[in-house]
């Protein structure tokens, strides 16, 4: 497989600050695979604040994503890299297509089933990011992200943190995801925690 990985995705923010001044014009390709007609580049975004990656499937932008920090970075990147630079790419490029075409019912079916998947995965990462800000500021190192917290340790800060907000204090939070009802069917839903069962429901730390 022609794979090629010029940046490896725990040097992605760091290849972006080395290179800032010149990806505010230019993007610099960091990986690609000639099988699949992939390339990856990484760029400059709000004026230098962050990095986007951005995947073209024969010179056509099929992706983008920013990176807002070191870990952000390293994580957002080894996601993409796993996605569009292997066999995955056949079915994220052919629902796309089908999602244009709109040709059958069961195109249809697929295309539906993939826009659940995406909305799931922005959302996802969209709350990475605004968790990755939020620690940043927290503990004040540079870079304190990455330092501090492996990929295990964020995860499950994301999850109780989200769970608290909802339980605490019935914040209404948008995190769509797929839920089991009561048949052992799945059911979509955007706005979930109020539909969520609990193991420690009595939990004190969760009663106003």
């Amino acid at each position: 497989m022609a794979k090629k990985i010029s940046v490896e995705p725990a040097d992605v923010w760091k290849y972006l600050q080395e290179n800032m001044q010149e990806m505010t014009t230019t993007m610099f390709e960091i990986a690609s695979n000639d099988d699949f007609g992939i390339v990856i580049y990484l760029t400059e975004s709000d004026n230098g604040r962050t990095g986007k990656i951005i995947v073209c499937a024969d010179d056509n932008e099929v992706y983008s994503e920013k990176i807002v920090n070191e870990f952000d970075g390293k994580k957002t990147a080894e996601r993409i890299y796993n996605k569009y630079l292997t066999e995955k790419v056949v079915e994220i490029l052919s629902s796309n297509e089908a999602k244009k075409d709109n040709e059958s019912k069961e195109s249809d079916e697929d295309d539906s089933m993939f826009d659940y998947e995406t909305l799931i995965e922005e959302r996802e990462t969209e709350l990475d990011d605004a968790l990755c800000i939020f620690l940043d500021a927290v503990c004040e190192d540079e870079g304190s992200t990455n330092y501090y917290f492996d990929q295990h340790m964020f995860e499950d800060i994301k999850e109780h943190f989200l769970e608290y907000l909802a339980r605490k204090w019935n914040t209404v939070i948008r995190r769509p995801m797929f839920i089991e009802d009561e048949n052992g069917e799945d059911f979509f839903e955007e706005y979930p925690y109020e539909y969520l069962i609990f193991d420690d429901e009595d939990n004190p730390i969760y009663k106003s």
